[in-house]
């Protein structure tokens, strides 16, 4: 009654595959072998050996343990001893022989690859191994027994009857703690040693029977037995939880992953990413008992079973995957599987672990690794997880930012939905950390958070939540190159000038004097002989008017659909400016972008250098030398929003190299004269953003700002920072857009994200952004973000079918009909596409740039107008 009521036994009945068969061998090995008076007993004896043998690895050990035992009792009791041996040995080696040699053959080890996986024989190995065996005393109670059942061997005729069992009963703890224990609830590895402990005891009340004063105590001891073996199985501890906790290896180890989280700073999602990569729980709960951790357990056969079963399914041919549970998955997935625990992947159990913590390993699994160890074998699933109801959606969320957090480009989340038979009308999910190209998986990405959300790794959002007019006060230095004039002197507005600092040295002259000529050249592709217009869809294309501003000059032209020209403005440079100072630079021979009025007036940049207005007829009207760059854009009054920069030095940021500033500069359309100046430098310096712009630090351009857009307020209402008056802003040398308040100034919006290098951010009608992402190779995109929910919408990327790269510039522009046309600019090509990615219209620019015509030009800007904005036109 003690034995089945033992609540280890009672668990591991029904819950092992090879504890009880293993616990059986060991048992009937030994009472065979030991009791057995004719062949019939040692072949039986034998066989029971040979499956102890192939049950579990140790199994042989423990065979010729038992023999050796056995077998030296029978010698001292003066029984048969050869025969026997060569029975039980016999049938135990020739059995177990073929299998030794197809191992070997295997593994190219004597020792089994469990050995290696399972034992790591350190000294933190063995203190664990000690904790689990003493914890085992405390919880159970009733192993305490073994010490009056020696006793009572000791003193019984029958002695040497009883020394097998005592010594068994002793050895299967030893053993334990060799192997450091196991994580299993119910010390499975103690299992074996039950019986042995039972017959041990059994001597006790043999000797308490044999006495009749005592006789009484021999069933109150029984009972007692009885008793202590279920407590456990009831939840009744009686040892107190401080002196549990201090032998408890698994506690311990939960203990020291908790002050690890500590100290690593972690916020609650951020701790359960952490722990999710080092493959634990979800959430970090205590476990103070076996009960606990049996009923934490028990869920597990279940996950594994539905999980290899949907994945069967889901994956059509044979795929390759990461586990750490092998035994059901394995059985039910017909899938290859790397093996986290070393148990079958040989190169795991082997490998050197020295310098790795210990401490921080389960019991019984010290040769675990990491997923990222199977990497460079490119498995298909790194990793996977079964969500049941309820709360599906959010579990599923929190699953796919953990694994985006991990940043494996190659790998997203994918979700597959099932039902099971105990609940087929609520729908659960298999969660696939799986592998796929890298254009592939940003497509998965992209899925996984229009349907679910998730981390905003795509496009990460940072606001002041300020509201326009709130201002930061105080903390702007005051700086030695702001020299600002009479105030009389200039007209309304804001305006700063700048002067030379005289105390600049000739080094400093010079790098100002560098910084100020940073353009672009005009060509830098070697060019190629393709047709001007590729292709050509006219039933899909929108419809329109084309301006296009190129490399090969300082003009810009209208061209119909089939590339033939209708209209050019045209002006040199040097008429404008002819006494401009500074070195002549590729600049002096281009426009870098142009507004088109309607009545046919044009404005046109010369790269860092200025501005001018000409009409329709290329007549100058006004020119401004402010070193404009870059962007023009035009607000409701005509006023005329650009960028500008001034090369300076600014010893809060250097005190040694001089630096370019880039301002937020208005001028009156009517004039070209400069309204007002607005530093972005400072506006960045008056915002909560230092971690946006910090790398800005490590450069000379420091923004390098290339797009400006007059914000209408047209998505105030969801994100407020996005108010009418505010500018929204590009800055290519920190991977960021920004929102500047013009009236702080101050920037008081800002995303980073999934791309790099980028130009020409613009708000759709939609209420999205648009944005061309030049990224740094090997492809370029152009993205379409929800700024509120921070994903990704739509995508165009270039591909081994259909390359898209240009390393500067850039333009995406989403038309009337739904189409995108986009400016892939060193190519000097521009194409349109349909939303679902079908190219139909594409332009490679026939002109040439470079010193001697050699590259195709640089195509800055094409641009789709309606013919009916153009009513001045006069079309052959």
């Amino acid at each position: 009654m003690a034995y089945v009521l033992f609540t280890p036994v009672a668990v591991w009945t029904s819950s092992g595959l090879a504890t009880m068969p293993f616990t059986l061998g060991m048992f009937a090995t030994t009472v065979l072998l030991l009791w057995g008076n004719d062949r019939r007993w040692w072949i039986a004896a034998g066989i029971a050996a040979l499956g102890l043998a192939l049950v579990r690895t140790e199994g042989i050990y423990w065979s010729i343990v038992i023999c050796a035992i056995v077998l030296g009792v029978r010698w001292a009791k003066g029984e048969a001893v050869r025969r026997p041996a060569i029975y039980v040995l016999g049938i135990l080696f020739g059995g177990y022989t073929p299998y030794f040699i197809w191992r070997v053959a295997y593994y190219r080890s004597l020792l089994a690859n469990t050995a290696y996986a399972k034992v790591a024989m350190s000294g933190e190995s063995l203190s664990r191994g000690v904790q689990y065996a003493v914890y085992y005393c405390l919880i159970m109670l009733s192993p305490v027994l073994w010490v009056f059942g020696a006793l009572a061997v000791g003193v019984n005729k029958r002695r040497l009857e009883g020394l097998p069992f005592v010594a068994l009963a002793l050895g299967v703890p030893t053993w334990a703690v060799l192997v450091s224990g196991d994580y299993m609830a119910f010390f499975r590895l103690m299992v074996p040693g039950v019986p042995f402990l039972m017959i041990s005891t059994a001597f006790v009340w043999e000797w308490l029977w044999q006495h009749p004063r005592l006789r009484i105590s021999a069933p109150v001891l029984g009972l007692l037995a009885a008793l202590m073996g279920v407590l456990p199985g009831l939840d009744v501890i009686i040892a107190p939880n401080n002196i549990l906790s201090a032998v408890q290896t698994r506690l311990m180890r939960e203990d020291k992953l908790t002050r690890q989280l500590n100290e690593l700073g972690l916020d609650v999602d951020e701790r359960e990413a952490y722990l999710f990569g080092m493959g634990e729980d979800f959430e970090l709960k205590r476990v103070r008992n076996e009960l606990h951790r049996f009923e934490k357990m028990k869920s597990n056969p279940y996950r594994w079973r539905v999980a290899a079963e949907v994945m069967r399914n889901h994956l059509k041919s044979r795929h390759k995957t990461v586990a750490s549970a092998i035994g059901a998955f394995g059985y039910y997935s017909d899938i290859y599987i790397y093996d986290q625990n070393g148990l079958v992947s040989s190169d795991v159990a082997r490998r050197d672990r020295s310098g790795e913590d210990d401490s921080l390993r389960w019991p019984g699994h010290d040769s675990f690794v990491d997923k990222d160890f199977f990497l460079d074998k490119k498995p298909d699933i790194l990793d996977y997880e079964v969500v049941f109801p309820p709360r599906q959606n959010a579990k599923v969320r929190r699953i796919g930012d953990m694994y985006e957090k991990e940043d494996r480009k190659n790998y997203f989340a994918e979700v597959v939905p099932f039902s099971t038979k105990d609940d087929p009308a609520k729908t659960s999910y298999l969660v696939l950390q799986r592998r796929a190209s890298h254009k592939d998986a940003k497509a998965g990405w992209r899925k996984f958070r229009t349907k679910y959300g998730g981390s905003k790794k795509k496009v990460d959002v940072h606001s002041s939540k300020k509201k326009k007019g709130d201002k930061k006060k105080g903390n702007k230095k005051p700086n030695a190159e702001f020299k600002p004039q009479d105030p009389s002197a200039l007209p309304s507005g804001r305006w700063r000038t700048f002067t030379q600092d005289d105390s600049l040295t000739d080094a400093q002259r010079e790098e100002l004097e560098m910084l100020e000529l940073i353009g672009y050249v005009s060509g830098s592709m070697e060019a190629e002989d393709k047709p001007t217009i590729d292709r050509f869809d006219p039933q899909k294309v929108q419809p329109g008017i084309n301006l296009v501003v190129s490399g090969h000059g300082p003009q810009a032209y209208l061209m119909d659909m089939e590339a033939n020209v209708l209209h050019t403005w045209r002006h040199h440079f040097a008429k404008v400016w002819p006494d401009y100072p500074g070195r002549k630079t590729d600049s002096r021979t281009y426009w870098r972008r142009v507004h088109l009025y309607e009545n046919g007036d044009i404005l046109a940049i010369f790269e860092g250098l200025g501005i001018l207005r000409i009409d329709k007829d290329s007549k100058l009207l006004w020119a401004n030398p402010n070193r404009a760059h870059h962007d023009i854009h035009i607000a409701n009054n005509g006023d005329i929003y650009t960028l500008t920069r001034v090369a300076r030095t600014v010893d809060r940021l250097n005190l040694d190299h001089p630096v370019l500033e880039d301002f937020v500069t208005i001028l009156d359309p009517k004039t070209g004269e400069e309204k007002s100046s607005i530093s972005v430098l400072e506006a960045f310096e008056a915002s909560e953003f230092a971690d946006v712009w910090r790398s800005a630090f490590e450069k000379k351009d420091i923004f390098h700002t290339n797009t400006i857009e007059l914000l209408d307020g047209r998505i105030a209402e969801q994100l407020p920072e996005f108010a009418a008056g505010n500018v929204l802003l590009s800055m290519r040398n920190i991977n960021a857009i920004a929102v500047m308040d013009l009236e702080g100034p101050e920037i008081v919006w800002a995303l980073t994200g999934d791309f790099a290098l980028q130009h020409d951010p613009k708000i759709l009608d939609n209420g999205h952004m648009l944005l061309f992402n030049n990224s740094e190779g090997p492809a370029s995109s152009v993205l379409e973000l929800d700024l509120v929910k921070g994903d990704v919408v739509w995508e165009f990327e270039g591909s081994d079918n259909e390359s898209f790269y240009t390393p500067s510039c850039g333009i995406a522009e989403r038309l009337p009909n739904g189409n995108t046309l986009i400016v892939e600019s060193d190519p000097g090509r521009a194409f349109e596409l349909t939303k679902s990615h079908e190219i139909v219209w594409e332009f490679h620019n026939p002109n040439r740039g470079g010193p001697n015509d050699e590259f195709v030009a640089t195509l800055f800007q094409v641009m789709r107008l309606p013919e009916s904005k153009l009513p001045w036109l006069d079309r052959p």
